[in-house]
């Protein structure tokens, strides 16, 4: 019998009309966010494990996890419902079993403790809908957070090929999540001509490349600072052999390749700290 997670796989490949062969596909490009959002955050607690901030709502505090800003989270007045925040999402075009392998991939979030406080709903018409969706584009890229209220194209969110990594990583954008590995406090150090030469294969320019991938974001877009970065967190790209190093627990420099393919205990965390101080 094959399970759900292996089903989406399937589904993913036949429906995408490509031929992804071992390497996932779900690199894409967001709006940069390596200035800083003005945000100062102080110490909760005497160890530094929880920060927080004051906002109008009143003073909320993060869990050490994840990169995000906290100025791309969803508030409240967006919500379709008063329960939890419920975001309405629609596709400006595809067909039924494209949508239903988007779905399926982007509630793998709300198969988590996330669930309890967000909710997409799929059936909410495009004029009302805070995300719009364009399957088989020729990017995947997705407005982060908040930002999609923004945007001056018809579509917030697509897909140039319909893995499940690939949706769950748009879908953490769309909850507010950065790059991971952006992080501004890694060890990672990156073979930049390495980076470059694969890069370039796949159409990106030296800038892009830098943006995307090599330059670090600023210290506010860390979850509560902490020191380490969630390697197996859903928003790293994936890493070649060959592209970069990090230190590791003895202070030595390795080899560091990952292959993300499901959401993280990290980034449960972190997008549990950015909104549960928020449930209403």
């Amino acid at each position: 019998m094959i399970n759900r997670r292996a089903f989406l796989g399937c589904c993913a490949l036949c429906l995408s009309g490509k031929a992804h062969g071992d390497e996932p596909s779900f690199i894409c490009a967001v709006e940069d966010s390596a200035v800083s959002d003005g945000l100062q955050f102080q110490p909760a607690d005497g160890n530094g494990e929880n920060m927080t901030f004051n906002t109008d709502l009143g003073p909320l505090t993060f869990t050490p996890y994840g990169t995000a800003f906290k100025s791309d989270i969803w508030l409240p007045e967006d919500s379709e419902t008063k329960d939890k925040i419920t975001l309405g999402v629609a596709f400006l075009n595809g067909e039924k079993p494209q949508h239903d392998i988007v779905m399926e991939s982007a509630r793998m979030w709300l198969a988590t403790h996330i669930g309890t406080f967000i909710d997409f709903d799929f059936t909410a018409s495009v004029d009302k809908a805070k995300i719009r969706i364009e399957v088989l584009s020729n990017q995947n890229w997705s407005a982060i957070g908040r930002r999609a209220m923004t945007v001056t194209t018809p579509y917030t969110m697509c897909f140039s090929d319909l893995h499940p990594a690939s949706i769950m990583h748009e879908f953490g954008h769309c909850l507010g999540l950065q790059h991971e590995h952006r992080f501004p406090l890694s060890t990672i150090e990156w073979d930049k001509d390495a980076v470059f030469a694969d890069m370039h294969a796949k159409g990106w320019s030296e800038e892009t490349v830098k943006e995307q991938i090599l330059t670090k974001l600023d210290k506010s877009a860390v979850c509560l600072a902490s020191p380490n970065l969630d390697r197996s967190s859903i928003m790293m790209y994936p890493i070649k052999d060959g592209w970069a190093t990090i230190l590791n627990d003895r202070n030595e420099r390795v080899a560091f390749v990952v292959n993300p393919s499901t959401i993280s205990d990290g980034d449960v965390a972190c997008v549990t700290g950015l909104y549960k101080p928020l449930s209403m």
